[in-house]
Formats: structure tokens, C-alpha cells, sequence
């Protein structure tokens, strides 16, 4: 087994729980501002979408919960709300849905590495990009 791993991982972790709100790069801040609205908004455009809509009856008809449910005043389970609002918010990045599959910078959890140019007819991947609070 492979030692190194967990050092690092414990490295990172004791990093990150050090860390308070005034550590943060106020231009990561604004950028992670950016990819919540950019989630939510997907999230509301996928509510509409069919697959969307039957997802959330099914998960309406395993119970109800505390947790709401986006663009709608259903309440579900944790798990079901996280399955609902996971699928609205990354059910407008798909093929049917936009011109290109790749997606909001949200469907992917490293949007700075991974950059696409989603624009009509530009479904191809553009230069690798630095994380713009870099």
C-alpha cells in the first residue's frame, strides 16, 4: 500500500481546516460566487426539461423530507434533494439540451483545467487554462 497518499491527504486536510474565511483569495471567492450562480441557473433551465420533471415525481413518491427542492417548493429527503438538484443543475449541460456536451464550467469540479469552448458549432477543446486566481 502506497504510505504517501495518506500523508498528503492529511497534509491537505489539517491545511483546509486551518484555513479561515480571510485566507481565501478574494478572486477565488468571486470566482466560486460566479459557479454558484452558474449551478443554479442550470439548475432552473433543467427543471423544465422532461427527464427533470419525472425525476422529481419519482422522488416526490418516495417521501417527503426538509430539504427543498430548486425552482420548486417540494421538500425531499437530503439524498433525494441532492439527486434532484444534482440532475437539474447538470441536466442543462447535456447534448439535447446545449450545442456542446461539455457543459457549464459547473459540470465539471475542476472548470479551470478542463476549459471548452461551448459556443454553437465550437464543440472542441480550447487551450488548457489556468485558474483565474492565479
Amino acid at each position: 500500500m502506497d504510505t504517501a497518499t495518506p500523508a498528503v491527504s492529511a497534509l491537505l486536510a489539517d491545511k483546509i481546516s486551518s484555513s479561515t474565511y480571510a485566507d481565501i483569495d478574494p478572486r477565488a471567492l468571486e470566482y466560486g460566487k460566479t459557479l454558484i450562480l452558474d449551478i443554479l441557473g442550470n439548475a432552473i433551465a433543467g427543471a423544465s426539461l422532461d427527464l427533470s420533471i419525472g425525476l422529481l415525481e419519482t422522488a416526490r413518491s418516495w417521501g417527503r423530507g426538509d430539504v427543498p427542492v430548486w425552482a420548486d417548493g417540494s421538500r425531499l429527503t437530503a439524498p433525494d434533494a441532492v439527486l434532484v438538484n444534482s440532475h437539474r443543475a447538470h441536466s442543462a449541460a447535456s447534448p439535447r439540451s446545449r450545442p456542446c456536451p461539455a457543459g457549464p464550467p459547473s459540470a465539471r469540479s475542476m472548470p479551470w483545467g478542463l476549459p471548452w469552448d461551448s459556443r454553437p458549432g465550437r464543440c472542441r477543446r480550447t487551450r488548457r487554462a489556468r485558474a483565474p486566481w492565479r
